[in-house]
């Protein structure tokens, strides 16, 4: 018998539903019913805990081919969450941008590199719009890292192409106000990501 099966059949012996289930086990009641329906797996704790709920050994829960499939699960979801973290950091890291001298001025000479306040003075547009993508950006990468565990799969999925496209914005915007320092730092957290992804595969 499969695990969901026996889950299902665990549970209806002991007449309660999914969601006394899932109180018991402090999951979602979504979470019962993916494992049911066998679209998903327990974390190795939510396993035990059902064993003990039930009073049976993890052996008469699960097959050794089910023990595999959930190790692997697990492995791949704290691979996700990793990646995740990773972007969010990259993201946060952005915020350098603000004291680091890396935005240019003309000046007599040839260009003056400056922080990003200092560019207030010079151009206020310039600051006001490097500012608000900064922030952005900074604000995403905090959201990631502090939110990933409520919406696992909006950051696994949309968060990580927000962050990307944060990132590429971020990027345009520099190369087309010919600010080539800050245009090439972020080419770097672009490159972050796409290496970590590309690591990732």
């Amino acid at each position: 018998m499969e695990f969901n099966e026996k889950l299902q059949e665990l549970r209806k012996r002991e007449g309660i539903t999914q969601e006394d289930l899932a109180n018991v086990l402090h999951v979602s009641r979504a979470a019962v019913s993916k494992w049911e329906s066998g679209r998903g797996w327990p974390s190795i704790d939510s396993l035990k805990n059902i064993a003990d709920y039930f009073s049976i050994s993890l052996d008469e829960l699960l097959s050794s081919e089910s023990l595999l499939a959930i190790a692997e699960d697990e492995g791949k979801q704290k691979a996700e969450r990793s990646l995740v973290a990773a972007f969010g950091v990259i993201d946060l890291c952005s915020l350098v941008l603000v004291f680091l001298p890396v935005f240019s001025v003309k000046v007599a000479d040839g260009a003056l590199g400056i922080a990003l306040p200092s560019l207030f003075a010079v151009k206020p547009a310039l600051f006001v719009t490097f500012a608000v993508v900064i922030a952005a950006t900074a604000a995403f990468g905090l959201a990631a890292l502090l939110l990933e565990k409520r919406n696992p799969e909006f950051w696994r999925s949309k968060g990580r192409l927000i962050s990307q496209a944060l990132a590429c914005i971020a990027l345009l915007l520099f190369i087309v106000s010919q600010q080539v320092y800050a245009a090439a730092m972020a080419l770097a957290f672009l490159l972050m990501k796409v290496f970590l992804l590309v690591r990732r595969q």
